[in-house]
């Protein structure tokens, strides 16, 4: 029952009068001042936001020139590679085609094979019976002497020895020919003893003479040491030719050669020395008057050496152009695919 009094009484109390008409215009100022100072804020926040977005309109401007700036340097990069490409490709089109030098290096190569074979028919063709003589022993002793120096000079390539071989070879020709000058002796006593066998050392001497000219004409087609890398097999044939050689003459039988015989044979070597001093083998690089007779060891060696730098030096040269010109040609493509729009 008293609860009930209780609650009652609160709400006559909570009982809500209706507000008078000047509580209800300061209500009405309340309510408009505070919706002002909403206003006040937003715009305030709208101004902020203002200010933030012309700040990094500034910044876009200021990266916008920047990429213009990058856009015409690489511009300008790109008229620079094009240049270059072309004195590049125009260089590229001096230089000799490699495929004629490689066809060269073949001819000779080939020239050396067939050499090689005709001296493996004349040792074929050699006379089995006795009709030698000393001196064309002191021959097949300098030609193995040859085949041992050339296939020595194949192996130790870092030598630089092929040029001054060929100088050695035509110096112990011409001291050959000066010792058959010195050494000629007469054979008319045992000339009735030696017809038959004369006839065919004859025939063997003008083989002989045709293969030391055709020897002649290889040596000179040699250009540089660089050639004899490439020369194993043909060497390795030389050298069972000399042996060959040198087994079949020693059973001949000494003093059996004619003058006349002997005379045309010392002409042959003779005329073989005279053209090797009018047409020597003219080292590359070298001006025409330098011959290689005319040259001391060590300084043959020194030029040899100097002229296989400056071939290892154009290849290197011509291996890093090649590199360079992939670069450029890289580089080039990937700023016409950055140039196109997409």
């Amino acid at each position: 029952m008293f609860k009930r009094v209780l609650a009652a009484l609160r709400r006559l109390i909570r009982r809500k009068r209706a507000p008078s008409p000047s509580e209800q215009e300061w209500l009405r100022m309340i309510l408009l001042v505070r919706k002002l100072q909403h206003g006040q804020h937003a715009f305030v926040q709208r101004l902020d936001d203002i200010r933030a977005l012309t700040g990094s309109m500034g910044s876009f401007r200021s990266d916008f020139g920047a990429l213009h700036e990058q856009l015409g340097a690489a511009r300008e990069s790109a008229g620079d590679l094009e240049r270059g490409l072309s004195e590049r490709l125009a260089k590229l089109d001096g230089l000799p085609d490699p495929s004629a030098e490689r066809a060269d290096v073949d001819g000779r190569l080939a020239h050396m094979d067939v050499l090689a074979a005709r001296l493996e028919t004349l040792a074929a063709e050699a006379p089995t019976g006795p009709a030698g003589s000393t001196e064309l022993q002191a021959l097949l002793a300098r030609l193995t002497d040859l085949a041992t120096r050339l296939e020595s000079s194949q192996e130790s390539e870092r030598s630089f020895g092929g040029q001054e071989e060929l100088a050695r070879l035509y110096e112990r020709i011409q001291e050959l020919a000066e010792g058959l000058a010195q050494k000629r002796r007469a054979h008319d006593g045992d000339a009735h003893d030696g017809d038959d066998n004369a006839a065919d050392l004859g025939e063997h001497v003008e083989r002989l003479g045709e293969q030391l000219e055709t020897l002649d004409c290889a040596l000179e087609a040699l250009g540089s040491g660089d050639s004899l890398q490439m020369l194993g097999n043909t060497l390795a044939r030389l050298e069972k030719l000399a042996r060959r050689f040198e087994r079949k003459s020693g059973e001949l039988r000494a003093n059996a050669l004619a003058s006349g015989e002997m005379a045309a044979l010392l002409a042959r070597f003779e005329t073989l020395a005279e053209r090797i001093e009018q047409a020597p083998v003219f080292l590359p690089e070298l001006p025409p008057g330098a011959t290689t007779n005319a040259l001391d060891a060590s300084e043959a060696a020194r030029e040899l050496e100097g002229v296989r730098a400056a071939i290892l030096c154009e290849q290197e040269s011509r291996r890093h152009t090649e590199d360079e010109l992939r670069a450029l040609k890289e580089k080039l493509r990937s700023s016409e695919l950055a140039r196109t729009p997409s």
